[in-house]
């Protein structure tokens, strides 16, 4: 396959622009799915097929519309194996051609593909056609030109960014991923020290001896059959909040991982306390959000109160929680029915707190007040 393309810079990166066929983009490119189980090191998110299904009928014309013009933006295609395409020098306008060598490219079901999707698989999914006898459905290839963007060898880790970087102001972008995918691209140890919510709900989703451990949806396609008791976005505001309410781990002389290591004895207390309830998250509403943001905002009391009695351990705070296990129905239609959202939350905690155990006795505290 040749490509006519204009060499040129966008910023700072060389990139060949040009037309082709929509289906022949297709045909000599993959997405590098983001799959936590299979495919770790992936860059794209989950495709939702009824976005690529819109992007094909928009394209082929099949969309009724009051006016005559359609466009698509630039598909941005990397190919990360410079093998598969030889370019010729550029002429005196800059012109280049790209012989693509598809007799050499290898489809890989979405796992690092040699010519990758940066950005458009929605709109190319479908693009080379398709067909699924069984539903009777069938998609004719996309024979018309659109825009393109090339990279040639762009490492993996550059590409992840950029796909970041297109993304992150998307709308219904999935947090979790492009969260995920700044973790991974400016390391653990900058993300320590600029963004700490984020780093410890990283560390409570991969450490095995966190109640999180391999259970936390850090966004692209989710495994079929697996249980998410949370996403990661969401366990990072949890974070956030138990952070912020702290009056012991807001001090720098607690290390980070001390400080991670504290919030995930917390959390293992809340599982053993609450153990059926953890074990069933979709029969009750220990998980629910409006809960999670109480149980962290709680988890800064009863944190506090066990470093205070220099005791931080999840005995300790499970012992704090014997009164809300005591008090609290976690059942839909038990003590929090029909709570939701951040008031809800804030409902919750107020309920959950006046359960927890006194700090001290204010009467024995007046009292050698009096005799001192």
């Amino acid at each position: 396959m040749k490509l006519i393309c204009l060499k040129g810079e966008s910023l700072n990166t060389i990139v060949y622009r040009g037309y082709a066929k929509a289906s022949d983009l297709a045909r000599i490119s993959e997405p590098d799915v983001f799959d936590q189980t299979a495919n770790p090191e992936g860059t794209q998110r989950d495709l939702k097929p009824w976005h690529a299904r819109e992007a094909h009928a928009y394209a082929d014309g099949a969309v009724e519309r009051q006016t005559k013009y359609r466009i698509w933006p630039e598909i941005l295609l990397n190919a990360r194996d410079p093998s598969v395409v030889v370019t010729s020098k550029p002429d005196s306008n800059n012109l280049v051609k790209i012989k693509v060598l598809t007799e050499k490219i290898i489809k890989k079901n979405g796992v690092d593909p040699q010519i990758s999707r940066v950005d458009g698989n929605h709109r190319l999914f479908y693009a080379a056609g398709y067909s699924d006898k069984t539903r009777k459905t069938k998609l004719k290839p996309l024979d018309v030109f659109v825009p393109f963007a090339m990279t040639i060898g762009l490492p993996r880790k550059e590409e992840a960014a950029l796909f970041g970087d297109i993304n992150s102001n998307a709308v219904k972008m999935n947090t979790s991923h492009l969260d995920h995918l700044r973790y991974r691209i400016v390391g653990e140890e900058t993300i320590k020290k600029e963004e700490l919510p984020l780093w410890i709900a990283e560390d409570l989703a991969s450490d095995s001896e966190s109640p999180f451990f391999d259970s936390v949806f850090l966004g692209g396609k989710r495994t079929p059959g697996k249980i998410y008791l949370i996403s990661l976005d969401t366990l990072k505001v949890g974070v956030q909040t138990l952070l912020r309410e702290s009056q012991e781990l807001v001090k720098s002389e607690i290390p980070f991982d001390l400080k991670s290591k504290a919030i995930k004895n917390f959390w293992r207390a809340i599982k053993n306390t609450f153990l059926n309830e953890w074990n069933k998250p979709k029969t009750n509403m220990l998980l629910s959000y409006f809960a999670y943001l109480a149980l962290s905002k709680l988890g800064a009391i009863v944190i506090d109160r066990s470093i205070r009695k220099v005791n931080p351990t999840i005995d300790e705070m499970q012992a704090q929680l014997l009164g809300v296990k005591n008090n609290i129905n976690w059942a839909k239609d038990g003590t929090f029915k029909g709570f939701g959202g951040k008031g809800g939350a804030d409902r919750a905690f107020e309920e959950m707190e006046k359960w927890l155990p006194l700090e001290y006795k204010l009467e024995e505290a007046l009292k050698k007040l009096r005799e001192s």
